[in-house]
């Protein structure tokens, strides 16, 4: 089992330096470009600009240069908890101005194959998991499960305030 998840660490590695993405996706947003807010069925609007981005490493690179601290939301499709955390709390300008102005943001999916690498450097092993991070990548704040406003408020002032940003 320890050496699959080297194997894991080492092909993530690999992935976030090496662009391996088809021909045919080469009309995505590179990592350097804000997504815009989605709009959710229920017509609120997440404003979190989430960083469109498959790796980490660009991300973390992008927060070296602009120093920043990193928010990973660790999520899937099909989980509850997650679809609860992002209409109730990422769609709240109160929880989410401290971690814009501080923050570069990015959805994990983790039925996705990058994004499953990441996960598994992290040892997300519930969802939705939410951490934040310094630019070198390390953990600041961890939060596994669902989360309101106010906790979110506290685990991103926490972060910051580990990360020098308070």
């Amino acid at each position: 089992m320890r050496i699959l998840s080297w194997l894991v660490v080492l092909a993530f590695l690999a992935g976030s330096f090496v662009n391996c993405k088809p021909a045919a996706k080469a009309t995505s947003k590179p990592a350097t470009e804000k997504a815009k807010p989605a709009a959710m069925a229920g017509g609120k609007v997440v404003l979190i600009p989430f960083v469109d981005s498959e790796t980490l490493m660009p991300v973390l690179e992008r927060a070296k240069q602009e120093k920043k601290l990193v928010f990973l939301d660790f999520h899937a499709k099909w989980c509850m908890p997650c679809k609860i955390v992002e209409e109730n709390v990422f769609t709240s300008k109160d929880a989410t101005t401290d971690l814009n102005v501080n923050f570069l943001s990015l959805k994990v999916d983790v039925d996705k194959s990058k994004g499953a690498d990441i996960a598994a450097i992290y040892e997300v092993e519930a969802l939705p998991t939410l951490l934040f991070l310094n630019a070198n990548g390390e953990v600041l704040e961890r939060r596994i499960g669902a989360v309101g406003v106010e906790d979110f408020k506290k685990l991103t002032r926490a972060a910051m305030a580990k990360g020098g940003k308070s």
